[in-house]
């Protein structure tokens, strides 16, 4: 059969990926260099061997060896978070093709992708799903047994990973704690979330629950992903040597608002939450820092986009081929709107009597106080649902996010006056990430009226909703005594909020905080199945412990038991004026002794379900 070809035009084949624009599915030149001409030729899909029975190594699969390429280097691609080894070459519903495994061919690299969501559930054809999807220390034990066999397979002692999103800190994992470190040599992590996700802690918030549970997110993966799930890896993982020799690299993307997709709602969010900033949709230019990692690109690019060939490749091409020659990118660097300066809440507040001289905006990672410009509710509809919540007279926009899990519902505001504004349907997220297949409707609010806001919703009975209102305001609240460490057992946790406004005096009313109650094997009333998924039958109800405060009276609670716990706070008080505010805060930290060995069992042990 004659090889299928595309003629490509390009600087040098380390810039192919640049030349490379995505019209209607096909690759096309972007900008013809009239001195070099190369052809790029379409590879084979990736194939796994013939079975063997087990599962681990039925799910990979083995791209095409190039010609000339039977010595070439190897790279290993590792999916992420409710992802598939497909991801690497097929059509992505938000970004188009991913032409990372054509240019890996045409670059003369061998390659392998991985399935890792592999488990006792896997039925005997080694198929796997999206979801449900296992933890960093599951994934990393398969990745380790999958790198032993496409080792031998290639018989090479030393392989390249190459991993979007949570499948970097699954790498990781295989690396330091599943004895990899051996058979690797460079680690290129792409939107990876090394420090945590504020979205996973929002999904096992209270005010999540029913939306989580329902879209099939509330599982292994999700929970592992959490700010305190990372807290306790990170304090686990960095402080390893046995993967001292590894190269660790990491890319971030810092553009969200890609009309008609989910990250144009979650990006806002992250952007405007005080401890995100800069994102790419899904994970938060900070979290992708790691200890000891070169960075690889920052870019505007969304979660999708952070990961395709055209884009990733030529940045990983330069490290993997040496020091690039000297040259000018002029080819598409597009920088869009929508990233690293879009809706930033302003600066921060000025100290005072109740700042204790402390930044109290954007708050650094060791600070223990956050701040929060953002109201939450949460539930499932039964008939019409009415959501009551108080803004203040000093909010310049508030911008009302619904977040459902069924396309029917509707959605009307109602301000303090009883006139009703009808929320407009966005869109429906595809099948990946964190929100896959959620529905989301939309209203941004100037000037809003100050008083009590309704949000009227009617739909399907059952279906889950969650309500996210962001404010630009003046008015900063806040709560201190969050712990950026693990906690050790017995340790208090003393949380104390407030609020500041510098054109008036405000006061703190109420405080209402639901602790993540013990045992968190079953965390907030959900009972995991043994594929580590959430069974909806057991979520009937909410096993939370409440505790509340008036004024800013001091709330204290010791955590006995290891684990990850959650905390959801509501404040409210008023301004001088005497309008109502209310402020949401969800949290996630880690309970764990300080532990200086590095034994794998133990530290499988202080995750769920192992």
């Amino acid at each position: 059969m004659r090889e299928k070809r595309l003629v490509i035009y390009g600087m040098i084949p380390f810039l192919l990926a640049y030349a490379l624009l995505l019209l209607n599915g096909k690759l096309i030149m972007a900008s013809p260099h009239p001195h070099a001409k190369m052809d790029l030729v379409l590879p084979p899909t990736p194939q796994p061997l013939p079975p063997t029975g087990d599962c681990t190594l039925d799910n990979i699969f083995y791209g095409a060896v190039p010609p000339g390429g039977e010595q070439g280097d190897v790279l290993v691609f590792v999916h992420g978070l409710s992802g598939l080894a497909e991801d690497w070459w097929a059509e992505n519903t938000t970004a188009g093709l991913n032409d990372m495994y054509i240019l890996a061919y045409n670059a003369g690299y061998r390659t392998a992708f991985v399935n890792l969501n592999v488990a006792a559930a896997t039925p005997p054809e080694c198929h796997v799903k999206r979801r449900p999807a296992n933890d960093m220390m599951g994934n990393g034990k398969v990745l380790s047994q999958q790198l032993d066999a496409i080792t031998q397979h290639y018989g090479v002692s030393q392989v390249d990973i190459i991993a979007h999103s949570k499948g970097g800190v699954d790498a990781q994992a295989a690396t330091v704690w599943w004895g990899a470190w051996p058979k690797v040599r460079n680690v290129f992590t792409l939107g990876t979330p090394h420090q945590g996700s504020l979205l996973a802690d929002l999904l096992w918030s209270p005010e999540g629950f029913w939306v989580s549970i329902l879209l099939g997110q509330r599982d292994q993966a999700t929970f592992s992903m959490r700010t305190g799930s990372m807290q306790l890896f990170r304090s686990l993982t960095d402080p390893a040597t046995v993967d001292d020799n590894i190269h660790y690299y990491s890319g971030a993307g810092n553009h969200w608002n890609t009309p008609g997709t989910i990250y144009e709602i979650t990006g806002e969010w992250l952007q405007n939450h005080p401890e995100g900033g800069d994102n790419d949709g899904a994970v938060t230019v900070a979290s992708t820092s790691l200890a000891g990692a070169e960075t690889l690109f920052l870019e505007p690019w969304n979660h999708a986009e952070v990961y395709l060939g055209r884009n990733a490749f030529p940045y990983i091409l330069q490290v993997l081929e040496g020091p690039p020659p000297s040259f000018h990118a002029y080819l598409p660097l597009l920088y869009r709107e929508g990233g690293a300066a879009a809706s930033k809440p302003e600066g921060t507040a000025p100290d005072g009597e109740r700042a204790s001289g402390l930044a109290l905006h954007r708050a650094g990672p060791m600070s223990g106080v956050l701040t929060s410009s953002y109201v939450l509710r949460g539930g499932r509809l039964v008939g019409s649902i009415w959501e009551t919540l108080p803004i203040e007279d000093q909010v310049r926009t508030a911008r009302f996010t619904l977040i459902t899990t069924a396309e029917e519902v509707t959605a009307t505001l109602i301000d303090p006056q009883g006139n009703e504004l009808p929320m407009r349907w966005v869109g429906r997220g595809d099948q990946q990430g964190l929100f896959a297949s959620a529905s989301w409707l939309t209203r941004r609010m100037d000037r809003p009226a100050p008083g009590e806001w309704s949000v009227q919703m009617d739909g399907p009975s059952g279906a889950g909703y969650l309500l996210i209102v962001t404010l630009d305001s003046p008015l900063r609240v806040g709560l201190r005594g969050l712990p950026r460490q693990p906690v050790a057992p017995g340790q208090a946790v003393r949380l104390q909020a407030w609020a500041h406004d510098p054109l008036s005096i405000t006061r703190i009313e109420h405080v209402r905080v639901r602790w993540e109650a013990p045992p968190w094997l079953t965390s907030q009333g959900c009972a995991m199945d043994g594929d580590m998924t959430c069974n909806v039958a057991t979520a009937n109800t909410m096993s939370f412990e409440e505790a509340t405060a008036v004024g800013e009276e001091i709330l204290s609670r010791a955590f006995v038991e290891e684990g990850v716990y959650g905390i959801s706070v509501r404040v409210r008080g008023h301004t001088g004026a005497g309008w109502s505010f209310e402020r949401s805060f969800v949290y996630s930290f880690a309970v764990a002794p300080a532990r200086r060995d590095r034994d794998v069992w133990k530290a499988q042990a202080l995750w769920p379900g192992r």
